[in-house]
C-alpha cells in the first residue's frame, strides 16, 4: 500500500468521526446520570465494516490467498480474521491530560515532525477529531443544561477545555472515550481500566475539600455500574481491581467500593478483573467470593506474578509489564500494547483427527493436515506425529491471520485510542495504518486442551500399552462413532487417567503440547512488525469447533462440545478442584500470555457459611502459589436450573458465568442450558 493510500484512509476516517461528532443530534438521557453518547449514528463504523467485508471476501475468493485453506476453515480446524478489539486505551494519560491536553501534547509532536508530510497527515487527523470532541461536549453541556441536568452540563462544559479534577468529571471523561473509540472509530475497547486506582485522587479530592460525603460517592460509583451495564454489551464491560504497585498490593478504599456495590447491584452487562497476588487483602478476597455465591459471579481473578511473567516471555520490557491492561475476558497485555487477543485460533483435537487419519479430516474429508500414511510403532513415534500436525494448524492459522492483518491499513484506522498511547505519538502513526504500538503483536488461541489429552492418554494405554486394540481398529472405532462398542467407551471414560485429577501421567501430555504451541506460536513475526502470543481459552468457540469434530479417543461422541477453556473435560476432575488446580498449574502458564483460565464448579450446598467461604478462599490462594493464570467460578443447582429451563419466567435474573462472561441463564439456548446442568449435576 503506498503512503498516499494510506493517508487517504487516515484523512477520511478523521473527516467522518470528526462530522459525526460536530452534526450529530445529541439525546440526554433522563434515567442514567452521565452522558454515554449511544443514540449518535453508526454511519463510520458501517463504512469501516463494508471496507472489512470487501476485502475479505477477495481474500476467500476462488484464486485468492486463502481459498487453499478454506475446507480446514470450515471443518473447524483453524481460523483467523481481523481483530481491531480488545484493546486498553491509555486511561491514565486520558485522565491527567484530558481531551485538551491530549490534543496539546499530539500538536507537539506535529511540530517535531512538520516536515515529514505522511506523519503531518496523521497528526491533523488526530487534531480534527480532538477539536470536534471538544466541540461535541459543549453541545452535549448545552443540551444537558435545557434539560435541567446540571451537573452533567457543567462537568461536560469543564471537560471540553481541561482535565478532570472531581469523581464525576473523571468518570464522565472515561464514558466519552470509551464511546468514541468504541461507538465511532471501531476500535471495540475491552478495559475501563484500574478503576480503584485511576480514580482514587478524585475520589479523595472530593472526600477532603467536603465535594460529596462517603455516602455520595458509594451512589455515584452505583450510578457509574448502572451506566455500564445500560450499554448492555453481550461479552461485558470490564473494569479491573487491586494489582501491585512497588512490592505493595494496590488495593484501597476504591477496590471494597466498586466490588461492595457491584455486588449489590449484580449487574449482568459488568465484570470485574481481579489483579490477585499473595499480598491482596484477604479480607477483600473473601468479599469477592462472597458476592461470587450471592449470584454476582461476573469476576476472574488473575494472578498478578504469572500474568507478568508471560509478559516478560514474549518480549515486553519489565517497565511496561507492571501496569498490564487486561484486555478481554483474561487476555492481558502490556503498556502500549495491542494484543490483538482472539486473532487466531486452532483445534487441537481436530489436529489429534488429522494425526489419526493421514492427514484428514472427517466431517468434509479434507486434507487439512500432513498427509503421512506411515504407522507409529510407538507412543512417542505417534506422539511426533501429532505435534507435527499441531505445528502445521499453528503455521496455517498465522497464514490466515497475517493475509488479514496485511488489509489493516486498508480499511481502518483509530486515531484517538492511538493518540493515548506516548508510543504512536512519537513514531507519529496510526495503530492499524502504521502498526505504531510499542509491541503490536496478534494472539493465537488453541481450543479443546483436554479432549485432546484425555484422548492422547487413551491412545498411548489402548494401543501402546496395554494392546487391547490396533490403531487402524480404534480408527475404524472412531469413525463408526463408537456405535457397537459402549463397553470399551464407557471402560474408556472411567478407567483411564484424566486431565483434571492431578495426575502426572496426564499432565505431562498436557504440559508437552503446551511446549509445542509456545515454540508454534509465541515470538513468530506476525504482519505488522509484532510478533504471535499464544493462549488456550474457548469460551462459546468450543460449540461450533466441536460439532464439527469427530468422535475422539476419549469417549466423546462426534459432535459433542469439545473441553471448556484449559479445565478438566466435563466429570474428568473426580479429584474435585484440587486436581483440577494442580493439572492446570502442571502446563507452565508462563507460556501462555494470551489467558490460561480454568473454570471452577461449586455446588451450592458446598460453599455455605464459614467453612464454605474459606474454602473458596483457598482455591485462589492455592492456585496463585502453583503458577496458575486465570480463574472463575460459578455456584451451580442442578435442580434450580432445571426448573428455570422449564419455567424461565420465574428465573429471568439468574445469572451464569458463561465463557469469559455472565449471561442470564434463560437466554441461553438449549446446548449450553443442558451443559450447565450437566456441570451441576457432576458436582451434586
Amino acid at each position: 500500500m503506498t503512503d498516499i493510500e494510506r493517508r487517504k484512509i487516515i484523512a477520511e476516517d478523521a473527516k467522518q468521526i470528526s462530522e459525526i461528532l460536530l452534526c450529530s443530534e445529541i439525546e440526554i438521557e433522563e434515567d442514567l446520570e452521565f452522558y454515554l453518547g449511544k443514540d449518535l449514528p453508526s454511519s463510520h463504523m458501517d463504512s469501516m465494516w463494508a471496507r472489512i467485508s470487501t476485502k475479505r471476501n477477495m481474500l476467500w475468493a476462488e484464486g485468492g490467498e486463502l481459498a487453499q485453506y478454506r475446507g480446514a476453515v470450515e471443518s473447524s480446524c483453524y481460523d483467523g480474521d481481523v481483530d481491531f478489539g480488545h484493546v486498553a486505551p491509555d486511561f491514565e494519560a486520558i485522565l491527567s491530560l484530558g481531551a485538551v491536553g491530549l490534543r496539546s501534547r499530539a500538536a507537539e509532536y506535529a511540530e517535531k515532525h512538520k516536515e515529514n508530510r505522511e506523519l503531518s497527515e496523521y497528526y491533523q487527523g488526530v487534531d480534527m477529531i480532538y477539536d470536534a470532541l471538544c466541540r461535541f461536549m459543549l453541545r452535549a453541556s448545552e443540551k444537558a443544561a435545557k434539560c435541567g441536568k446540571k451537573r452533567r452540563s457543567d462537568a461536560l462544559e469543564a471537560l471540553s477545555s481541561r482535565a478532570p479534577e472531581t469523581l464525576f468529571e473523571a468518570i464522565q471523561l472515561i464514558f466519552i472515550f470509551y464511546f468514541v473509540i468504541y461507538h465511532l472509530e471501531g476500535t471495540m475497547v475491552r478495559t475501563l481500566g484500574r478503576l480503584d486506582s485511576l480514580l482514587l485522587p478524585y475520589y479523595e479530592h472530593d472526600i477532603s475539600t467536603k465535594i460529596m460525603t462517603e455516602d455520595e460517592a458509594k451512589a455515584l460509583i452505583c450510578d457509574f455500574i448502572s451506566a455500564v451495564n445500560s450499554y448492555k454489551v453481550p461479552a461485558n464491560i470490564p473494569f479491573a481491581i487491586c494489582g501491585e504497585s512497588d512490592g505493595k498490593s494496590s488495593a484501597n478504599k476504591l477496590s471494597y467500593l466498586l466490588l461492595e456495590c457491584y455486588s449489590a447491584l449484580k449487574p449482568p452487562y459488568v465484570k470485574i478483573h481481579f489483579l490477585y497476588s499473595e499480598k491482596t487483602p484477604r479480607e477483600l478476597v473473601k468479599k469477592a467470593f462472597e458476592a461470587i455465591r450471592s449470584g454476582a459471579n461476573s469476576i476472574v481473578f488473575l494472578c498478578n506474578e504469572t500474568v507478568k511473567r508471560s509478559l516478560l516471555h514474549v518480549g515486553a520490557e519489565g517497565s511496561d509489564v507492571e501496569n498490564y491492561s487486561v484486555v478481554g475476558c483474561y487476555e492481558c497485555g502490556a503498556v502500549d500494547e495491542v494484543a490483538c487477543s482472539c486473532g487466531g485460533k486452532l483445534n487441537i483435537v481436530k489436529a489429534l483427527e488429522a494425526t489419526l487419519f493421514d492427514g484428514y479430516e472427517l466431517s468434509g474429508g479434507n486434507l487439512v493436515g500432513i498427509n503421512d500414511y506411515s504407522e507409529p510403532k510407538t507412543f512417542e513415534e505417534f506422539f511426533a506425529k501429532f505435534g507435527a500436525n499441531l505445528r502445521h494448524f499453528a503455521e496455517s492459522a498465522r497464514k490466515i491471520v497475517d493475509a488479514h492483518e496485511k488489509i489493516y491499513p486498508h480499511v481502518h484506522s483509530s486515531p484517538i485510542f492511538s493518540s493515548t498511547y506516548l508510543s504512536c505519538l512519537t513514531k507519529g502513526g496510526d495503530i492499524y495504518c502504521h502498526g505504531s504500538a510499542k509491541y503490536c503483536n496478534t494472539s493465537l488461541n488453541a481450543l479443546g486442551l483436554a479432549t485432546a489429552v484425555d484422548s492422547l492418554v487413551s491412545i498411548k494405554k489402548l494401543v501402546y500399552e496395554d494392546k487391547i486394540l490396533t490403531l487402524s481398529a480404534l480408527c475404524d472405532i472412531l469413525k463408526n462413532n463408537w456405535e457397537g462398542n459402549e463397553e470399551l467407551r464407557l471402560m474408556v471414560k472411567n478407567k483411564y487417567p484424566k486431565y483434571g485429577m492431578g495426575d502426572s501421567e496426564a499432565d505431562e501430555i498436557g504440559a508437552r503440547i503446551y511446549e509445542i504451541l509456545d515454540d508454534a506460536i509465541t515470538g513468530k513475526p506476525n504482519a505488522k512488525g509484532g510478533i504471535y502470543r499464544f493462549g488456550t481459552f474457548s469460551i462459546n468457540w468450543r460449540i461450533e469447533y466441536g460439532s464439527k469434530t469427530a468422535a475422539s479417543a476419549d469417549g466423546r461422541r462426534c459432535g459433542e462440545l469439545i473441553s471448556l477453556n484449559t479445565g478438566a473435560s466435563l466429570g474428568s476432575d473426580r479429584n474435585g478442584a484440587t486436581g483440577n488446580i494442580a493439572s492446570v498449574c502442571a502446563l507452565g502458564n508462563d507460556f501462555a500470555p494470551n489467558g490460561s483460565v480454568l473454570d471452577l464448579d461449586f455446588h451450592i450446598s458446598s460453599v455455605k457459611g464459614d467453612e464454605g467461604l474459606s474454602a473458596m478462599v483457598a482455591t485462589i490462594e492455592t492456585y496463585n502459589k502453583l503458577g496458575g493464570f486465570a480463574v472463575h467460578y460459578n455456584v451451580l443447582d442442578a435442580e434450580m436450573l432445571r426448573d428455570a429451563q422449564k419455567n424461565p419466567e420465574n428465573y429471568e435474573n439468574l445469572q451464569v458465568r458463561l465463557c469469559g462472561w455472565n449471561a442470564r441463564f434463560v437466554s441461553l439456548d438449549r446446548v449450553l442450558q443442558d451443559d450447565f446442568i450437566k456441570r451441576a449435576d457432576s458436582k451434586g
